[in-house]
């Protein structure tokens, strides 16, 4: 694959010029690609064009957050790099690239609507909570694309979670995180949104592609889902408030929806 090709492939799946989208990717499921991630950015920022914003969540650990905070981390929004892939790794290291600056869960972003996602993040009391760029994205028409992946990792879900209160996220005990910028300490206290029960965020696909609020394609070899941001939020509050243990297995174990991508 080119970053042509790539490009050609996110226009046919509905991105355009001036879109804003936050990007959840695994690169090895497109194929190889000339350039490597940097070329998927290239493509991306091309489809985009300048009045776009590109955005990644760039989050330093991979696993449980609760085991994170327990480790008692440190995260330099300069250095620190992300564990969330190679695509998201080189939106975080593109020159202009903005990050957020709460150490859990920091976002990247290029592009006019940058600081705008990523200004109040570190004003968040849970890590996905309104202050967020994954909330902020609801705000500003942005589109969520999940490329290689399905929605076990769209954070979205997160903040439906957080705004809803769920029962089973233990909002009060507090966790201070410390991060560094341009060489100074900085603090943050936020709840852990870790639960009990094993995340089940997949149930939301079939919900969203009978409203036809869900576009599916493929980017490369890669099979993609697209969504508007404030879709994915608004279905999963309703969902939420009818049955807030929707987004989670009762019973333990781990499922994905089936989907036929063109």
């Amino acid at each position: 694959m080119t970053a042509d090709e790539i490009a050609a492939d996110l226009r046919a799946l509905g991105l355009a010029a001036g879109d804003i989208v936050v990007v959840h990717s695994a690169m090895s499921r497109i194929g190889w690609v000339e350039g490597g991630a940097g070329a998927v950015v290239e493509a991306f920022l091309e489809v985009l064009g300048p009045a776009g914003t590109l955005a990644a969540p760039t989050l330093p650990f991979s696993g449980s957050l609760r085991s994170h905070l327990e480790s008692d981390p440190e995260f330099d929004a300069e250095a620190t790099p992300s564990r969330m892939g190679a695509v998201s790794e080189a939106v975080r290291t593109r020159p202009m690239a903005i990050r957020s600056l709460l150490p859990t869960h920091p976002v990247a972003a290029i592009g006019p609507q940058a600081q705008f996602l990523c200004e109040d993040h570190l004003n968040a009391r849970g890590p996905c909570d309104e202050h967020s760029p994954f909330y902020r994205l609801t705000r500003v028409e942005g589109k969520v694309l999940l490329l290689g992946v399905d929605f076990r990792s769209c954070t979205l879900l997160h903040t439906a979670e957080e705004l809803a209160r769920v029962p089973f996220i233990d909002f009060e005990t507090r966790y201070v995180v410390r991060g560094r910028m341009q060489g100074r300490d900085y603090t943050a206290s936020i709840y852990c949104h870790s639960a009990p029960l094993p995340a089940n965020f997949p149930a939301i696909e079939p919900r969203l592609r009978e409203r036809g609020l869900l576009k599916l394609g493929r980017v490369g070899a890669a099979g993609c889902r697209l969504a508007r941001a404030a879709d994915i939020l608004e279905l999963a509050l309703r969902l939420l408030r009818d049955d807030p243990y929707f987004l989670r297995h009762r019973n333990g174990g781990i499922s994905a929806p089936s989907a036929s991508f063109p």
